[in-house]
């Protein structure tokens, strides 16, 4: 009987950031094929752009593969404050990862991340055949054991192997996991941007412009909390602003549109929501006419991600929610397990014994986190509560996260555990 020996053809649905990465990181022994509902935008300041974190775990796997930090015009994050409502300063708190971890975590935008990992993924410079990257495809049929999509226009594609990287409402989860829906958390983001002025000229908030230093101010009362923290350093450099609250005023307008996202809101009603907080922290809500709203949801731990040659990553498999800054963190870490695992694959009849494993090596880990981020933010639900241990370990998280080394050490844990 022959053996069929030959680079596999693989499928992302999704061109996020969890479909890109595991591109860049599969392309160099395989054949790669993204398909992305959207047109591709990688540009700035867009409904799809934001500020986000890239920590010490994420970051580790992405410099080791030459990600830029000149692209992503990266702010280093090097401090987190928390602060009552008036803004006084209750903690201030060092986040040196370099000197805990050895390597840094960052601020970029989500936008430069995105097209950073679009050249990881399509170089023609780096090591195998460049990803293709096809955007505005619609799915319409899966086929997750025989490995066979079918999109809306007709065309048929198949595959040795497909990845759901298409995120929280993803259309590959709901072939593998119907019962599994994105869920509320009764909270939503109200976001914006304030431009570097608006930190730099405000006597309470200068601080945080100081040079050499990034970090997150956190303002909360209760249930209600206000973030900002800088994204870029370049020509335009701008702080985001996000402010948690309860969803009680948006969940008619959730469930009359069917979404979960709300744009130009007026910003009188952030201002509104905010009304308690000290004038210095509500005038970064007053830079932009009007503001986004977002519905917070996650998705509870599943058990299985996979089927036949079919595999669930990023937030298709374990979306998270925002309290601890692993989303897109621990999507990367995913990609790379899967380049990992993949690296020395020569043919299809390795695939389900190699996605066995991928479970194996992430999904403890990635439950952790989900769970871990519900904790901070206050929304345990049904069973969790009471599986709630008091207050966050701060400590023992970030050195369970942040010092992660990537899947190599992982599986090295993993046989270490089996004897």
């Amino acid at each position: 009987m022959s053996v069929d020996i030959r680079p596999l053809d693989i499928i992302i649905v999704g061109g996020g950031l969890a479909g890109l990465a595991a591109a860049g990181y599969l392309r160099a022994q395989h054949n790669v094929t993204v398909l992305e509902r959207w047109p591709l935008d990688f540009a700035m300041n867009t409904r799809g752009d934001y500020g986000m974190s890239i920590v010490a775990n994420g970051y580790r796997l992405l410099a080791g593969q030459g990600v830029s930090d000149e692209n992503l015009q990266a702010v280093p994050f090097t401090h987190l404050w928390n602060c009552g409502k008036d803004g006084s300063i209750t903690r201030a708190s060092p986040f040196d990862t370099t000197a805990q971890f050895g390597v840094p975590s960052v601020f970029t935008r989500r936008a430069r991340l995105q097209a950073e990992l679009h050249r990881f993924a399509t170089d023609p410079t780096r090591p195998g055949t460049p990803a293709r990257v096809l955007g505005g495809v619609t799915l319409s049929a899966l086929d997750p054991l025989a490995g066979t999509l079918t999109t809306t226009a007709g065309e048929s594609f198949s595959a040795d192997l497909i990845i759901g990287a298409d995120g929280l409402s993803s259309f590959v989860r709901g072939v593998l996991a119907p019962d599994a829906h994105p869920v509320p958390t009764g909270l939503v983001a109200y976001i914006t941007t304030a431009p570097y002025s608006a930190i730099a000229e405000n006597p309470a908030l200068a601080f945080q412009s100081a040079e050499g230093v990034g970090g997150i101010c956190v303002f909360e009362e209760g249930a209600r909390r206000m973030l900002c923290y800088p994204c870029d350093r370049g020509e335009a450099r701008y702080f985001q602003v996000v402010g948690y609250a309860p969803e009680d005023a948006w969940v008619g307008e959730f469930e009359k549109t069917g979404g979960a996202a709300v744009q130009d809101v007026p910003c009188a009603r952030a201002l509104e929501e905010f009304k308690d907080f000290a004038p210095s922290i509500l005038g970064l809500l007053s830079h932009v006419p009007t503001v986004a709203v977002w519905r917070i949801r996650d998705i509870d731990a599943l058990h299985n991600w996979v089927k036949g040659k079919t595999v669930l990553i990023g937030d298709a498999a374990h979306a998270v929610t925002p309290h601890v800054g692993q989303g897109c963190n621990i999507a990367i870490e995913d990609a790379e397990a899967l380049g990992f695992l993949f690296r020395d694959v020569t043919g299809p009849a390795a695939v389900a014994e190699r996605l066995a494993l991928f479970e194996k090596l992430r999904m403890a880990r990635a439950h952790h986190v989900q769970f871990s981020s519900r904790q901070i933010g206050g929304v345990l639900r049904g069973g969790q509560k009471e599986l709630n241990a008091g207050e966050f370990d701060r400590v023992a998280f970030a050195k369970m996260t942040y010092g992660y080394g990537g899947a190599e050490a992982a599986y090295k844990a993993y046989l270490a555990a089996q004897t």
